[in-house]
């Protein structure tokens, strides 16, 4: 871009400086008690018009500003944004000004879908093109996202989040453009190496798909089931095809907590080639352990309920207590990680009967550590010491790929096999390991079992499956070509792609309010998600690359 071109661009700056204040000041009116809401309709459809008109003129100068570097994917994605952005003003000025919202609530759904979409590929984009300050960019991509997926509309803090975005976005219109930052990524290594495997990113990618069809199916059919100790199991009414959705999914938990103890292993051993101290490595797995339990308390629970709840815990509190336990046993020989990992699979069926009898259910404590629990103001789906344990398997696994990595996936086809062996015996035997006993004769009774704390049997059927499909991604993923790179984008970018395909799911759950949903919707919702999503992945991924060894975006 020309000078000339830089200097009349820098005049886009002031509408974004201007709808930066324009959020802040609805984001304070909202928050702050001695502030009165604005009630006035005209004067609230003057407000909101302005501030979508800012937007759209800073939208237009940060694409403008940087095209040259952000593509195809950046003009592909300004483009659905601002298209969105018209639509959403268009919904404002009918239903507030005209009163009419009745006639275009469908059209304003499917109109927060494109938007969305769209500001996720415009700001990875943009972050890929190195332009403007990285949190900058996703300061304002959380904003406005969290203001139009699922209950987050109703939180005041993604004001703050727009408005700290755009206005520092559009003051480096005045300052002089970052330079794009090189490339400083550590080589990816053949496998058998300490460098990345691939098979270990195929299968997490793998996972991340298969994950998407329950949460798909929670969003757009509003339907998902739990497998609680103490509650009643879910009765599928003999419906086969809802119960396998459910069942097929059962994989991810388990394979994410294996993956990640395999990974935090083999992170450890090639940042220690890289000279980094093992207080270093323990301090930056705490962290990022840290980092996981946080990012989900203000990034995920707005979405189910209108703002960060700090009692409501899901995977990534068990994934990031399990990281920060797992940073001290790095050093753990195989065989106590092999104890640990089992002793901690057979005590999980426990402590759940021995802490009602002990009249300690509630007790805090015992929720985050060893018992799930929803009661009260407490939820937690993956209390960290039961998940701890295939964390320690992974963590062994790991081990085995250094010292023997011509072996280590051989026998881990084997226990994988034994896995799938025992688990029918144990099931058919009722009793310990079970929780609950088949309710019925049919085999999807049979299958039908406890994951809230993970029974035996449910371990056993997860863990064989991860293991043997781990196996199969080894052996052919050679000969897979091209066909594999989604699930290696995927794979790479796992956490990245699990807020953003929650935020599009809870756009897409939006319609559904007005349309009566099926398992075909859930499906076709599904697919064309993680069609919408790969671009914005692969974008992401070459940002993540360019960043140091060292950098917190590599932990994203």
């Amino acid at each position: 871009m020309q000078l000339a071109d830089r200097k009349v661009l820098r005049w886009t700056a002031f509408p974004g400086i201007l709808g930066g204040f324009l959020f802040l000041f609805f984001a304070i009116n909202l928050t702050v008690p001695f502030f009165q809401p604005i009630h006035h309709r005209t004067l609230n459809v003057f407000i909101h018009l302005t501030m979508l008109s800012a937007t759209f003129v800073w939208l237009t100068g940060t694409f403008l500003w940087g095209q040259n570097k952000s593509g195809i994917m950046g003009a592909i994605g300004y483009f659905a944004a601002v298209v969105g952005l018209i639509l959403i003003g268009i919904w404002f000025y009918i239903s507030d000004f005209l009163n009419m919202a009745g006639t275009v609530s469908l059209w304003t759904a499917w109109a927060r879908i494109i938007f969305i979409w769209g500001i996720m590929m415009f700001g990875s984009a943009t972050l890929q093109a190195g332009q403007f300050p990285h949190l900058a960019i996703i300061l304002w991509i959380l904003g406005f996202v969290l203001g139009h997926a699922g209950m987050a509309y109703q939180w005041s803090g993604r004001l703050y989040l727009i408005a700290a975005g755009m206005i520092w976005t559009a003051a480096i219109f005045w300052l002089k453009p970052r330079p794009t930052q090189k490339r400083a990524d550590v080589p990816e290594t053949e496998a058998g190496s300490v460098g990345r495997l691939v098979s270990l990113d195929l299968h997490r990618g793998l996972i991340m798909v298969i994950m998407a069809i329950d949460h798909a199916s929670a969003m757009i059919r509003r339907s998902h089931p739990f497998e609680y100790w103490n509650f009643p199991m879910p009765d599928y009414f003999a419906a086969p095809g809802l119960f396998l959705t459910r069942f097929v999914t059962h994989i991810c938990a388990p394979g994410f907590f294996f993956l990640m103890g395999t990974g935090m292993i083999l992170f450890s051993e090639s940042r220690r080639k890289l000279g980094w101290s093992h207080g270093e490595i323990v301090c930056h797995l705490t962290l990022r352990g840290a980092l996981l339990i946080f990012l989900e308390m203000i990034l995920w629970t707005p979405i189910l309920h209108g703002k960060p709840v700090f009692t409501y815990l899901g995977v990534l509190f068990g994934l990031g207590g399990a990281m920060v336990v797992g940073a001290f046993m790095i050093r753990f020989n195989r065989m106590v990680l092999l104890g640990f990992g089992v002793a901690g699979v057979m005590i999980t069926q426990l402590p759940p009967q021995f802490i009602m009898t002990m009249g300690q259910y509630n007790n805090p404590i015992m929720i985050l550590f060893l018992v799930p629990q929803v009661s009260g103001g407490w939820v937690n789906y993956y209390p960290v010491l039961p998940w701890m344990s295939i964390t320690a398997l992974g963590m062994l696994f790991g081990k085995e790929i250094l010292l023997h990595p011509d072996k280590a996936y051989g026998r881990l086809l084997m226990t994988g096999l034994i896995c799938l062996a025992l688990f029918p015996i144990i099931r058919w035997l009722g009793g310990f390991g079970n929780f609950r006993p088949a309710a019925g004769s049919g085999w999807i009774n049979f299958l039908n079992v406890v994951k809230y704390p993970p029974s035996l049997v449910f371990t056993l059927i997860t863990l064989g499956l991860n293991f043997v499909l781990l196996y199969l991604l080894e052996v052919i993923h050679g000969v897979l070509g091209n066909w594999q790179k989604p699930l290696l984008i995927f794979g790479k970018t796992a956490l990245f792609f699990y807020f953003t395909h929650w935020y599009l799911l809870a756009a897409f759950s939006l319609p559904f309010f007005f349309i009566r949903s099926n398992l075909l919707w859930t499906y076709l919702g599904w697919a064309t998600g993680l069609l919408m999503l790969y671009p914005i992945c692969a974008r992401y991924l070459e940002f993540k690359l360019s960043t140091a060894p060292g950098s917190i975006w590599r932990l994203i």
